[in-house]
């Protein structure tokens, strides 16, 4: 049985398209071991089709050993506009935890369909260290026996930036590896709302989480467990390039989490909700913070924390001396986002919360 031991979402990057002038290699972490291998990889923000000239996997990053991937057959192929493909499935022993893939593609493409993460334990693209971005790759399948577990994170770019989230894999992986993970983290993304944003990155945020959560988390794989961390973008991103207007209620934010908690519960699926962090610090940047926001944060929080297995998040990265501060301990320096030392550290945190459930 093929079954899904690496999975991260992609996003809309169209105005930070990446052009191709050399192959992209990559360096993947899992933690099983299997008789087969196959990925998934994805064009579906493309406007033109993305030409693989040649897909191979190695074991070593020099690529002294390595195997050719096929679509249908085929070591060349397309992935045509809004689309993703399945390679064959390779019989290969897989023994190794990291493994190499090398993508020679056509040069001169511009692909909008990108994946990121500034944690380069899980996705580490060896062939530009500069970047946190990377293309083609979705998932990958492994044939192994006994059916694997399955944990998912979703949110936005606290999730998507992979600090905590890869220091709980990490844990995983060392002490469980009856237990794959995947990550749907958007940079940006907001759960009530689709991107409506004058930002540069506007593209990449994505649809609203509430719309693709079933779709991102439910459709092609079946999670045991999903820790769930979204909703400050709507907060924050109101009257910060987006329409104030679109600033939700308490009530509305509270609504979402209930349908959340009800797609879980559909799905035989434990929700992990975390409540809402401090994020006042970013005003100095901008008139993104307000009392009324801050307001709808703690009511908001006040529900998340009556609802089972919750990770109040808040408590622990809070500034102790101002409660609408986010802890310098955890801050990048934006008020806003974690630093990697912070987010492992959270990662810790979470891991301790949930071990139970693994």
């Amino acid at each position: 049985m093929e079954q899904l031991v690496w999975y991260k979402t992609m996003s809309d990057f169209d105005k930070q398209r990446i052009i191709t002038d050399k192959d992209q290699i990559l360096k993947l972490h899992h933690n099983q071991t299997g008789t087969g291998l196959s990925v998934e990889l994805s064009n579906e923000y493309g406007d033109y089709p993305l030409v693989i000239e040649n897909l191979k996997l190695s074991f070593e990053r020099t690529f002294n050993e390595s195997h050719d991937l096929f679509v249908a057959g085929n070591k060349k192929f397309e992935i045509l506009p809004k689309e993703t493909v399945k390679s064959d499935l390779l019989e290969v022993e897989i023994n190794q935890k990291e493994l190499y893939l090398k993508l020679k593609v056509k040069k001169g493409q511009e692909i909008a369909t990108l994946g990121s993460s500034k944690d380069r334990y899980l996705v580490d693209d060896l062939s530009n260290t500069d970047t946190i971005y990377y293309y083609g790759i979705k998932k990958v399948f492994i044939r192994k026996s006994g059916l694997l577990k399955q944990l998912c994170f979703f949110g936005d770019s606290l999730t998507n930036q992979g600090y905590f989230t890869n220091q709980i894999v990490k844990r995983i992986n060392h002490s469980n590896t009856g237990w794959s993970t995947f990550n749907c983290g958007i940079s940006g993304n907001r759960l009530l709302f689709d991107s409506n944003s004058k930002s540069l990155w506007a593209s990449s945020f994505g649809q609203a989480g509430i719309k693709r959560f079933e779709n991102d988390v439910f459709v092609m794989q079946k999670p045991q467990v999903v820790i769930f961390f979204q909703g400050l973008n709507d907060l924050y991103q109101p009257g910060n390039e987006s329409p104030i207007n679109e600033l939700p209620s308490a009530k509305q934010l509270k609504n979402a989490l209930i349908e959340v908690t009800r797609i879980c519960k559909k799905h035989c699926c434990i929700l992990v909700p975390c409540t809402l962090p401090p994020f006042k610090g970013v005003s100095k940047q901008g008139k993104n913070w307000t009392i009324e926001k801050e307001m709808i944060r703690q009511e908001v929080n006040q529900f998340i924390r009556t609802l089972p297995n919750c990770i109040d998040l808040d408590a622990y990265v809070v500034n102790k001396n101002d409660c609408q501060l986010l802890s310098r301990e955890f801050d990048s320096g934006d008020g806003l986002h974690f630093n990697q030392s912070g987010g492992y550290k959270i990662g810790n945190y979470i891991y301790k919360k949930i071990k139970h459930l693994l």
